[in-house]
C-alpha cells in the first residue's frame, strides 16, 4: 500500500519539492543501503543478515516520505473524516477493552481461539490477573496510540468554536467518554504520560489561539478534564486504578535503580544516549541493520559477536 501511494504521489506531483527534511531522510536511506552492503560483506556476517537488513531498512526508512505525502495531498475533509471515524470507533473500542481488562489474560477475547500457544496473541500483562487490553489490534502498543491520538482529536474539537465543530455534541460526548475509558483500563504508563503532554499542549494553545473565549477554554477544559479524570478514576474503575498504581510503583522501583531520580523519564529518554555505551564494543559497520526488531527473535537469526542487549 505504501509503495502504491508513493507511485501515485510521484505521478500526480504530491511529493514536496525542495523540502530539506525529506531530502535528508532520503539521503540517510541511501547511505543505509551502503551500510547494509558493508554489513553483509563482513566475515562475521550472519546467514540471515540480508533478510534482516531488508526488514530493518523498511522499518527505519521506507515510511519517511509518507508523512510528507500526507501533508501535500490531504485536504481538510480528509482530516475531518479521520477524526470523526476515529472518535466513533472509540465508543465500541471502550467496551471491548473493558471486557478484555476484566477477563482473564488467557481468555479467548484476549488471546484468540488458537488451540496452541503459538497460534494465540499473548500481550503484556498489567499484573497476574489483568492483561493490557489490545482492543482491535494485535498489540497493546496499537491500542495505546489509538487512545492517545483520539484524546488529542477530541480535545481539538472541544476547543473549537461550536459553529466549527464537525461532530454533534450528542456524538462527541460519548466518544470522549469512550476515549477516557480506553485510557483508564490501558494499564500503560506511557499512555498516561503521553496524555499529560497532550493536555499541556492544549493549555499552550491558549497563547496562540485568537479570541478570549477560546483561549479561556484552552486553559479551563484540559485542567478540568484532568482533575475530573483523577477524581473519578478510582470510583468508576477501582480495579484498573489499583492495578495501574501497583504497576507504576513496581516499575518506578526498577527505573529508580537504573536511572536514578529521572525514573520513567530516564527510561523514555535513555535511547537517545544509550548508543554511546554500545559503541566501544560494536564493530565499525555494526552488527546488522534491523537486529533490534522482533524479526530477529522470530526468525531465530543469530548475530555473531552479539552477547545480548
Amino acid at each position: 500500500f505504501v509503495i502504491a501511494a508513493y507511485w501515485i504521489a510521484f505521478r500526480n506531483g504530491f511529493l514536496p519539492k525542495g523540502n530539506g527534511l525529506l531530502l535528508t531522510g532520503m539521503v540517510l536511506g541511501l547511505l543505509a543501503l551502503l551500510l547494509v552492503g558493508a554489513q553483509t560483506l563482513t566475515p562475521a556476517a550472519s546467514s540471515g543478515g540480508a533478510l534482516l537488513a531488508v526488514y530493518g531498512w523498511r522499518n527505519y526508512f521506507l515510511y519517511i516520505p509518507l508523512a510528507f505525502v500526507i501533508g501535500e495531498s490531504f485536504q481538510p475533509a480528509d482530516i475531518q473524516r479521520i477524526v470523526r471515524w476515529t472518535l466513533i470507533l472509540a465508543i465500541p473500542t471502550s467496551a471491548l477493552v473493558f471486557l478484555q481488562f476484566i477477563s482473564p489474560p488467557t481468555a479467548p477475547i484476549n488471546v484468540g481461539f488458537g488451540i496452541g500457544k503459538a497460534m494465540q496473541f499473548h500481550g503484556l500483562d498489567i499484573d497476574t490477573a489483568h492483561t493490557r487490553p489490545m482492543g482491535f489490534f494485535t498489540s497493546d502498543l496499537g491500542e495505546k496510540e489509538f487512545a492517545v491520538s483520539a484524546l488529542a482529536m477530541a480535545l481539538s474539537l472541544w476547543l473549537m468554536p461550536a459553529a466549527r465543530r464537525f461532530m454533534k455534541p450528542w456524538l462527541l460526548l460519548p466518544a470522549t467518554c469512550g476515549v477516557l475509558a480506553c485510557l483508564a483500563v490501558s494499564g500503560s504508563r506511557g499512555s498516561i504520560v503521553h496524555s499529560g503532554i497532550i493536555m499541556l499542549a492544549a493549555i499552550g494553545c491558549a497563547v496562540v489561539l485568537r479570541g478570549g473565549a477560546i483561549s479561556a477554554r484552552a486553559v479551563i477544559l484540559p485542567i478540568g478534564l484532568g482533575v475530573l479524570a483523577v477524581v473519578l478514576y478510582p470510583v468508576l474503575f477501582p480495579d484498573a486504578a489499583e492495578a495501574f498504581m501497583l504497576r507504576w510503583t513496581r516499575a518506578a522501583a526498577v527505573e529508580s535503580h537504573a536511572f536514578g531520580d529521572f525514573g520513567i523519564f530516564g527510561r523514555a529518554l535513555y535511547g537517545f544516549i544509550d548508543f554511546f555505551n554500545l559503541m566501544g564494543d560494536t564493530p565499525l559497520a555494526g552488527y546488522g541493520l534491523g537486529l533490534a526488531g522482533n524479526a530477529r527473535i522470530t526468525l531465530g537469526i543469530q548475530i555473531e559477536g552479539l552477547t545480548g542487549w
